[in-house]
Protein backbone atom coordinates (compact mmCIF):
# COMPACT_ATOMS: atom_id res chain seq x y z
CA UNK A 1 0.00 0.00 0.00
CA UNK A 2 1.44 3.43 -0.90
CA UNK A 3 2.20 6.03 1.72
CA UNK A 4 -0.49 8.61 2.24
CA UNK A 5 0.30 12.27 1.93
CA UNK A 6 0.42 14.11 5.23
CA UNK A 7 -2.44 16.58 5.59
CA UNK A 8 -1.91 20.32 5.94
CA UNK A 9 -3.37 20.18 9.46
CA UNK A 10 -0.93 17.45 10.47
CA UNK A 11 2.01 19.49 9.16
CA UNK A 12 0.85 22.53 11.15
CA UNK A 13 0.37 20.40 14.29
CA UNK A 14 3.92 19.09 13.93
CA UNK A 15 5.25 22.64 13.61
CA UNK A 16 3.46 23.71 16.80
CA UNK A 17 4.78 20.72 18.73
CA UNK A 18 8.31 21.28 17.42
CA UNK A 19 8.22 24.99 18.33
CA UNK A 20 7.06 24.22 21.88
CA UNK A 21 9.69 21.54 22.39
CA UNK A 22 12.45 23.65 20.84
CA UNK A 23 11.51 26.70 22.90
CA UNK A 24 11.39 24.62 26.07
CA UNK A 25 14.79 23.16 25.35
CA UNK A 26 16.34 26.54 24.59
CA UNK A 27 14.90 28.06 27.78
CA UNK A 28 15.77 24.89 29.72
CA UNK A 29 12.22 24.52 30.97
CA UNK A 30 11.11 20.99 31.81
CA UNK A 31 7.68 19.93 30.48
CA UNK A 32 6.34 19.64 34.02
CA UNK A 33 7.37 23.24 34.79
CA UNK A 34 5.93 24.50 31.50
CA UNK A 35 2.60 22.84 32.29
CA UNK A 36 2.62 24.60 35.69
CA UNK A 37 3.41 27.96 34.06
CA UNK A 38 0.49 27.66 31.66
CA UNK A 39 -1.89 26.43 34.37
CA UNK A 40 -2.70 22.90 33.26
CA UNK A 41 -1.85 19.48 34.64
CA UNK A 42 1.07 17.45 33.34
CA UNK A 43 -1.33 14.88 31.89
CA UNK A 44 -3.32 17.56 30.07
CA UNK A 45 -0.09 19.07 28.73
CA UNK A 46 1.03 15.75 27.25
CA UNK A 47 -2.45 15.15 25.81
CA UNK A 48 -2.31 18.58 24.18
CA UNK A 49 1.06 17.71 22.63
CA UNK A 50 -0.52 14.59 21.14
CA UNK A 51 -3.45 16.66 19.86
CA UNK A 52 -2.27 20.29 19.50
CA UNK A 53 -5.58 21.39 18.00
CA UNK A 54 -6.99 21.09 21.54
CA UNK A 55 -4.78 23.86 22.95
CA UNK A 56 -6.85 26.84 24.01
CA UNK A 57 -5.89 30.36 22.95
CA UNK A 58 -5.17 31.16 26.62
CA UNK A 59 -2.76 28.21 26.87
CA UNK A 60 -1.00 29.17 23.64
CA UNK A 61 -0.59 32.76 24.85
CA UNK A 62 0.93 31.56 28.12
CA UNK A 63 3.28 29.22 26.27
CA UNK A 64 4.38 32.09 24.03
CA UNK A 65 4.95 34.37 27.01
CA UNK A 66 6.91 31.71 28.89
CA UNK A 67 9.05 30.73 25.90
CA UNK A 68 9.42 34.31 24.64
CA UNK A 69 7.88 33.51 21.26
CA UNK A 70 5.25 35.39 19.34
CA UNK A 71 2.01 33.58 18.59
CA UNK A 72 2.89 33.78 14.90
CA UNK A 73 6.24 32.09 15.49
CA UNK A 74 4.52 29.32 17.42
CA UNK A 75 1.78 28.69 14.88
CA UNK A 76 4.05 28.90 11.84
CA UNK A 77 6.83 26.86 13.42
CA UNK A 78 9.37 29.66 13.18
CA UNK A 79 11.84 28.47 15.76
CA UNK A 80 13.94 31.60 16.21
CA UNK A 81 13.62 33.26 19.59
CA UNK A 82 12.54 36.90 19.81
CA UNK A 83 15.35 37.75 22.23
CA UNK A 84 18.96 38.27 21.27
CA UNK A 85 21.43 35.72 22.55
Amino acid sequence: MPKLRVSVDEVQNRKIIAAIRYGSEMKQIEPVKLSEYIGISRTTYYNRLKHPEQFTVRELRRICKTLNLSITQLLEGKLESTENV
